[in-house]
């Protein structure tokens, strides 16, 4: 990890790139720029959707790859644990500069990222158990942005649900049998924006699940 951390010590921050295309879609999509505006409460929410992007990935890393592999590095390809967009310089002192870190949205990705650490420790199905992909024509998702996965272990589940797409909420359909009351384990948007709106409709074998813009959510099952 380390060696890649230093190979890659001169390439621009994912983080950065995210929060360019995003000030791009925002200057050209005038109610794309009023919907987040209003969400975040801030007059730059590419850097807050950015961050989200940020931490969704970093989501998607541990909860899909191998458990012995990805308990410690999500998270360190995007940049830091706050969303930072400097690029490391090893011809300095310091190779990253904390001065953002306690400020704001940066706080948030940190809170979002120490609850990401608590979750994928005391829930080992994340990372170990077995994984069942829902294709987008069985959950009647036909954009295909949104991402979603089991894993199971020893009769226990967990349902991960992306949504990918930065303009509009999506829900899905998923079958799944012997279902017990889903509880929310981890929502993205807690920890910046208050609760997503978690619309979980559980009827029969079949979960009606709606994700907001950029959000991930992690239910446990059984």
């Amino acid at each position: 990890m380390a060696m890649a951390y230093c190979e890659n010590q001169d390439s621009i921050r994912a983080t950065r790139v995210w929060r360019e295309r995003y000030d791009e879609a925002l200057a050209i999509d005038p109610g794309l720029e009023t919907y987040w505006v209003g969400l975040t409460g801030s007059s730059k929410p590419a850097r807050w959707m950015a961050q989200l992007k940020n931490l969704q990935a970093s989501v998607i890393n541990p909860t899909i790859g191998d458990g012995r592999r990805t308990r410690t590095v999500y998270g360190v390809e995007w940049g830091t644990t706050w969303g930072s967009e400097i690029q490391t310089d090893f011809e300095n002192p310091t190779l990253m500069a904390e001065d953002q870190s306690g400020q704001l949205p940066f706080v948030y990705l940190r809170n979002a990222y120490e609850g990401l650490t608590r979750v994928m420790h005391n829930c080992q199905i994340l990372t170990d158990g077995s994984l069942r992909f829902f294709r987008p024509e069985v959950t009647g998702n036909s954009e295909d942005d949104v991402l979603a996965y089991v894993r199971e272990s020893a009769g226990q589940r967990c349902l991960i649900v992306h949504n990918l797409n930065h303009q509009w909420s999506r829900t899905v359909s998923i079958s799944l049998v012997e279902t017990d009351s889903p509880r929310v384990l981890y929502d993205s948007l807690s920890f910046s924006l208050g609760n997503g709106d978690d619309s979980l409709v559980s009827e029969a074998d079949n979960l009606e699940v709606t994700v907001r813009p950029l959000q991930s959510l992690v239910y446990r099952l059984s």
